[in-house]
């Protein structure tokens, strides 16, 4: 293999690692790949009950289940740079790193925001601002949505926040003090407290939590209740344009985002100047 080529597949290996270390919603939505077709019907059924067995005589009855489909279409996407060949950017590791690092951020951020799109789009359970930011009622409230909704035991439940969200969590003592907790949020083991997924956003035109004037959009949601499938996942690749006496850098991906059970999603919105 030849120095370019190694050079190749290691700009390739980065750019994976680096756009999964970016991406901060990953693995908190169920996920399909590779499929066939330009967009992906997700099957849904409804509740079902036992009824009366009958008499032994008689056939089963039929239980009435309601089915339907939740359709998920694919948008293709892409993010393309050029850099000179005396740029020298596949054999200098400083410049391929620099390169390939900001295309894999900006890959991370379009797929977080897929999944928030549909997130925020969710109407049924929404925790009111009232007259506070992100408060201990407003988690508690979000949760037992949840609890009412019937989410399924064993499920992993999310919380996406906002740093502004965090600090006024920091500002609460059964968040700060471990004789509430013997694991608090400042000891940087955010993972499990609660019982969920936290995941922590800063400010961002894509991939961010929105915001409309000051209140804050942020949300607790079942890894079961967003489903996200594409065409192909991310595909990046370097290849040398003549025209341009440029070395090329690709990515693309061709994907969308659903939420497939309403009642497991919560909106909690979050006034941010208290």
């Amino acid at each position: 293999m030849t120095t370019t080529a190694i050079a190749i597949q290691q700009f390739h290996d980065e750019f994976i690692v680096a756009y999964q270390q970016q991406e901060r919603l990953a693995g908190t939505t169920l996920k399909v790949s590779n499929v066939v077709g330009d967009a992906y019907k997700w099957p849904t059924i409804g509740s079902a009950d036992m009824t009366d067995r009958g008499d032994y005589s008689s056939p089963l009855p039929r239980t009435p289940l309601v089915k339907g489909r939740i359709v998920t279409t694919f948008a293709e996407k892409c993010i393309r740079f050029a850099l000179g060949r005396d740029e020298k950017a596949l054999t200098n590791v400083d410049e391929r790193n620099i390169w390939g690092m900001e295309q894999a951020a900006a890959v991370g951020r379009y797929k977080d925001s897929l999944k928030i799109a549909v997130l925020n789009a969710v109407t049924t359970n929404v925790v009111p601002v009232g007259t506070s930011n992100l408060s201990l009622e407003k988690i508690l409230a979000a949760k037992k949505a949840l609890i009412n909704a019937n989410a399924p035991l064993g499920s992993t439940v999310n919380f996406a926040l906002h740093g502004n969200q965090w600090e006024a969590l920091m500002k609460l003592e059964q968040f700060t003090n471990s004789e509430y907790y013997t694991r608090t949020l400042t000891d940087g083991k955010i993972q499990g407290f609660l019982g969920m997924n936290w995941i922590l956003f800063g400010d961002s035109t894509v991939g961010g939590l929105p915001i409309s004037g000051n209140n804050r959009s942020c949300f607790m949601w079942l890894n079961t209740a967003v489903g996200v499938a594409n065409k192909y996942d991310i595909n990046p690749h370097v290849w040398y344009d003549d025209n341009t006496v440029s070395w090329i850098s690709d990515a693309l991906t061709e994907e969308g985002a659903s939420v497939l059970n309403q009642n497991g999603v919560v909106k909690i919105l979050c006034d941010e100047t208290k």
